[in-house]
């Protein structure tokens, strides 16, 4: 039943996610959130939203189909889905079955959002990850591009400063290389065939 669903084992989210799926309304204020977070942090991800009824009799449905179609799309590599705030009421349709196997059987991980950080839903449970409030699902979908850069500033320099200490040791190796001089080398030769043929000569 629901709770077998519910007990399914989680899926892992991306570290660099390429493209991020949205089910939630289009003109919700949970949007413009998930946005501005992710235009913040990383702006390299496409974002797909698949729009959807978040509240009342046709919102199960809706919220079901949304997650399926990006599913079907299949160029997330992870998915936000819920709505901001409102009343126990409103936010019924996250606790409905329909939604929560929709949500549990999603091959795309899933960070579900539903309200305020104080609620809680079914969905919430069946996700992958749940998040307080659709900004910080956004905040846990994506890496910090500033973070990122600093990495690979710290990255760069160890680099850099390895490099300059090879460098230090292959120069100070080639100083301590005594290259014989071809004269001498010629000379040792010379006197080295002089004694063969006198030996050759003895006998």
């Amino acid at each position: 039943g629901l709770y077998y669903w519910l007990g399914m084992a989680h899926l892992q989210l991306s570290e660099y996610p390429q493209a991020i799926g949205v089910a939630t309304s289009a003109t919700g204020a949970a949007i413009a959130d998930i946005f501005k977070v992710l235009r913040e942090r990383y702006p390299l991800a496409t974002v797909y939203v698949a729009h959807c009824i978040v509240q009342g009799d046709l919102a199960p449905q809706s919220i079901a189909n949304a997650i399926r179609l990006l599913n079907d799309h299949g160029k997330s590599d992870v998915l936000i889905v819920g709505r901001g705030g409102g009343s126990k009421e409103s936010l019924r349709a996250f606790d409905t079955e329909l939604v929560v196997r929709a949500v549990a059987n999603s091959s795309i991980p899933v960070i579900c959002s539903v309200g305020h950080e104080s609620d809680h839903s079914l969905a919430d449970l069946a996700a992958d990850h749940r998040a307080a409030t659709p900004s910080h699902a956004a905040e846990r979908a994506v890496p910090n591009q500033k973070v990122l850069r600093q990495k690979l500033q710290q990255h760069k320099s160890m680099l850099d400063k390895e490099m300059k200490n090879k460098y230090i040791s292959c120069t100070a190796q080639l100083k301590s290389i005594r290259l014989e001089d071809p004269k001498l080398k010629l000379s040792k030769n010379r006197t080295r065939l002089e004694q063969l043929q006198a030996q050759l000569h003895k006998n």
